[in-house]
């Protein structure tokens, strides 16, 4: 039995539908196992088909009920798929770099992949959260950001994308621990909502308003203000007097954003 028909099986004695369109594993199984009758472009299920799928489950050794997503490819059941209903790799995993301790990474790595539940096991103080991967493998290029670190031991973590480094194990890693949070963002719409909704944020890392604007200025990336602006407005518009603020207005006032990639390495 093919991972595939042993997933049909499962789902039909748990869900019981009335009928299934003829086609694929559905169709496989009524012409070659009996489980339904095949109307046209229907298979009709009566409970009588319930009960054979079950048996055919049990008689040739399988699992009646699915497991439950979410587990280790390495405890896949048997006959199914070992990716079918598994958890991501990377499910748990949160890229970190290590910032004034006794931890270091070996000459020319750039970042450690490691689980969060691990992570939060280090001796720091402060967490660093990174809105860019590239930027995270460059964190010791700014040297500015020493003046934010204060010499501190630190675990600067990236917050994660779609598709890798998945953004809730940073998240669930920064409700695990008490220590604050410097914010490291790109300086546009989506990033100010990113520093705007941080836990315990201590401080947003810039470089200073004036080196900003001029880089700003210079760079031009202006598709960073415009295809966030409508998504980002209503949350922005609605900022308390203070930094967040005066750097919406100044976003506003040029059009542009400014990506972590373009700011300076040294003031």
């Amino acid at each position: 039995m093919t991972p595939r028909q042993l997933h049909f099986l499962q789902r039909l004695v748990a869900q019981k539908p009335a009928e299934r369109r003829n086609e694929g594993t559905a169709a496989e199984m009524a012409v070659h196992e009996g489980v339904g009758r095949r109307d046209r472009s229907r298979i009709q299920y009566a409970a009588a088909d319930f009960v054979k799928a079950q048996n055919i489950l049990i008689t040739r050794g399988y699992p009646v009920e699915a497991p439950a997503s979410g587990f280790t490819r390495s405890s896949a059941p048997a006959g199914g798929s070992e990716k079918t209903g598994a958890r991501a790799v990377s499910q748990d995993l949160v890229a970190a770099v290590p910032l004034n301790m006794a931890f270091q990474l070996p000459p020319g790595t750039n970042f450690v992949a490691m689980a969060w539940q691990d992570a939060v096991k280090l001796p720091f103080s402060a967490v660093l959260l990174c809105e860019n991967l590239e930027a995270l493998r460059d964190i010791r290029s700014y040297a500015w950001l020493d003046g934010f670190v204060r010499g501190r031991p630190t675990l600067a973590v990236f917050r994660g994308a779609p598709g890798y480094f998945r953004t809730d194990a940073p998240a669930a890693l920064l409700r695990a621990t008490d220590a604050p949070v410097l914010g490291f963002f790109d300086l546009d719409p989506q990033g100010l909502c990113f520093a705007a909704g941080t836990l315990r944020l201590e401080a947003l890392l810039l470089p200073p308003v004036d080196v900003l604007e001029q880089r700003l200025l210079q760079l031009k990336r202006r598709h960073l203000f415009t295809q966030q602006f409508q998504k980002a407005q209503a949350q922005l518009e609605q900022l308390p007097e203070g930094q967040l603020r005066d750097l919406w207005q100044l976003l506003k006032r040029h059009s542009l954003g400014l990506d972590q990639e373009g700011f300076p390495r040294e003031l």
